[in-house]
């Protein structure tokens, strides 16, 4: 019938997803920065469900520690992204702060990781 195997498919999205591993660190970096600047200019989020006590890891550690034990592809780091971008255009008052950052992009990534990451038959 021609086309990949599921097992040449999986080697050949391992392959991509090791080249992309830079993707993770410059969106770690800037991650830390946004949380920085947000926090040192006190700003908040109105998406108070998302709100906890600051977090006592660092956004840029915090993004590396869900690569790693996550999973999940890079590209769902830079998807994740996008789907916050979205949120702050549709409520502007919402930001990542030291007390938000966790879920808020946990949140992200998980969903980029569902959609883009999933097997299903």
């Amino acid at each position: 019938a021609g086309g990949l195997t599921m097992i040449e498919f999986m080697m050949a999205f391992k392959a991509d997803a090791a080249q992309q591993e830079h993707l993770v660190q410059l969106i770690s970096e800037l991650l830390q920065e946004t949380v920085a600047r947000n926090d040192s200019l006190g700003r908040s989020s109105a998406l108070a469900t998302f709100e906890g006590e600051k977090s006592p890891v660092s956004p840029a550690s915090y993004v590396r520690r869900i690569a790693k034990y996550g999973g999940c592809s890079p590209c769902c780091f830079a998807i994740g992204l996008i789907y916050l971008k979205r949120l702050k255009r549709r409520e502007s008052s919402v930001c990542l702060t030291s007390c938000n950052f966790q879920r808020l992009f946990l949140v992200a990534v998980m969903l980029a990781a569902k959609f883009l990451d999933d097997s299903y038959y």
